[in-house]
Formats: structure tokens, C-alpha cells, sequence
């Protein structure tokens, strides 16, 4: 689905939603031949005013030789403001699925390690011995302390702790 809302005169605006901010909207005007003629950073298309920055670069495209009914062009402008409003609501939910996507790839992942460090866990003779070298590695020198505290959760070292922990 596009995030464009073509003007009646041709002339484009795109609905550009701010990911950390979904109330934040940046609004980009273009004109027939695809120059940027605009850009204002405002509210939802829902709540945009007749009076607002958005609403007047709209009414100034739309009545370009100033003969246009004030009137005529407000509705011109709920009529545009509408469509804005269904662009951004797709543009929305094309963003909360990636992101949904997203974190269910990353949970995938996390179980697809989580069973491969339980198999080599289970495929060690000494498992704390190999827990050991890895802990030596990423805490500089706490090996002791954590391997203190591995063994008195576990009991004592030995290959069945190893089912008993995971199952």
C-alpha cells in the first residue's frame, strides 16, 4: 500500500510516520514533476486543522490562480485529509508487523540457541569444566566466584547435573 495522497491538481503529499513517534507525522509536498515544493512535521491526518501548516500548503496548491470558494476548498482539504488518514493508518500497521516480525524472528532465534547450548551441554563430560573456560573468558577473572556459585546450585559437579538442571 502507498503512503502518496495525489492532490486534484497532481501535485503529491506523502505521509511519512516517525517510528519512535507514531504521533508525529512528517507531511511532503511534491509537485506534478516530483520537486519537493514542502515539508511540515505536525499531528495525525485525523486531527489536522483547516488552520494548520499542512492544511494551508494544501489549500495554496489547490487554489493556485486564488479564484477557488473558500468553502470548496475546505472540502477539498477533508476530503484529502481523509485519504491522508487511511494512508497512515496502513503506513502504520505496515510498520507494527515488521516490527512484529521482527521480534518473532529474534524469539526464533534465541530458542534454536538455547537448544543448541542445552545439546552441548548435555554432550560434555564436565560440563562445569567447559562453563568454566567460558566464563574465564567474558568476565575477566570472576571465574571463581561464578564457578562457586554454579556448583552450590547445582550440588557438585558431575554429568547428571546437567539433566537435572534442563530436564
Amino acid at each position: 500500500m502507498t503512503n502518496i495522497a495525489e492532490l486534484p491538481t497532481k501535485d503529491t503529499i506523502t505521509v511519512i510516520i516517525n517510528k519512535k513517534n507514531p504521533d508525529k507525522v512528517t507531511y511532503v509536498f511534491k509537485n506534478r514533476y516530483g520537486n519537493k515544493i514542502g515539508e511540515h512535521v505536525n499531528r495525525l491526518p485525523a486531527t489536522l486543522s483547516p488552520q494548520s501548516n499542512v492544511a494551508r500548503q494544501c489549500k495554496q496548491i489547490m487554489n493556485q490562480k486564488g479564484k477557488t470558494d473558500p468553502k470548496m476548498l475546505n472540502s477539498q482539504f477533508e476530503e484529502v485529509k481523509q485519504l491522508l488518514q487511511l494512508n497512515y493508518e496502513n503506513e502504520l500497521s505496515s510498520i507494527e508487523q515488521e516490527i512484529a516480525d521482527r521480534k518473532q524472528a529474534e524469539k526464533e532465534k534465541d530458542i534454536i540457541k538455547s537448544k543448541e547450548a542445552i545439546t552441548k551441554l548435555q554432550s560434555l563430560d564436565y560440563p562445569l569444566i567447559y562453563i568454566g573456560s567460558i566464563v574465564e573468558w567474558f568476565t575477566a577473572g570472576e571465574r571463581n566466584n561464578i564457578l562457586y556459585a554454579f556448583t552450590v546450585w547445582t550440588g557438585y559437579p558431575k554429568k547428571s547435573c546437567v539433566s537435572d538442571m534442563f530436564g
